[in-house]
């Protein structure tokens, strides 16, 4: 079966969790920044420096993004390497059962499982497919990434990551988990892997992702 992709609805799928991550600087009014906010600053500025296309940026930014984390390279982390990911294989239902699956680090729900998971599968060489579940106070939706169920694909696992983020940045935009226990840790998670850089992205895909031709 030949998946077509239809990475074009990334940016609409990634401005929830965009929100949410620049709302999360904004959330101090006072003109110092915080502790929190500095680490988050620092995070930013290390995913433009690890970004593959890092350096088809202006001599003066990359200049000022060398000038501001030179001095903090002991608290950086090294960058993504590319990497060959394995084909995912689906079962006679269709479903990938055998897929890499990304677990929130934030306090165990009721049940004493995860409160939040990504489930990442490549069926063929640079389409990527995902599912999200959730489980936080009342809500619980989840899944296997699915031949059948699946609404989009995208051409790195960077960016099928980034849209799951999306997802479960909108399902826990209700009063039912805003108030829960584990929504601040589920919220750090996904704050950090949406800022993560995708070493497998490329400039023919930025032009892509842009119409330009």
């Amino acid at each position: 079966m030949r998946i077509v992709s239809s990475a074009s609805s990334l940016q609409s799928r990634n401005c929830g969790a965009s929100r949410s991550y620049s709302g999360a600087l904004r959330q101090a009014t006072s003109d110092k920044i915080s502790a929190v906010q500095a680490k988050q600053l620092l995070q930013a500025l290390q995913s433009v420096l690890h970004d593959p296309l890092f350096g088809k940026l202006s001599p003066g930014t990359i200049a000022g993004v060398h000038t501001a984390l030179t001095p903090l390279a002991d608290l950086l982390d090294a960058a993504p390497k590319k990497r060959k990911h394995p084909i995912h294989t689906a079962n006679k239902h269709g479903v990938f059962t055998d897929c890499e699956v990304i677990r929130a680090q934030a306090p165990r729900n009721r049940s004493g499982s995860s409160p939040a998971e990504i489930c990442l599968a490549q069926p063929e060489e640079g389409t990527w497919i995902f599912s999200t579940s959730l489980g936080i106070g009342s809500v619980y939706t989840g899944s296997l990434p699915s031949l059948h169920e699946f609404t989009a694909t995208f051409p790195t696992r960077g960016q099928a990551l980034r849209a799951a983020v999306s997802e479960i940045t909108r399902l826990m935009d209700n009063p039912k988990t805003r108030a829960a226990k584990e929504a601040k840790g589920v919220h750090e998670w996904l704050n950090k892997l949406y800022a993560m850089p995708d070493p497998d992205w490329t400039e023919e895909m930025a032009d892509a992702a842009k119409g330009v031709s």
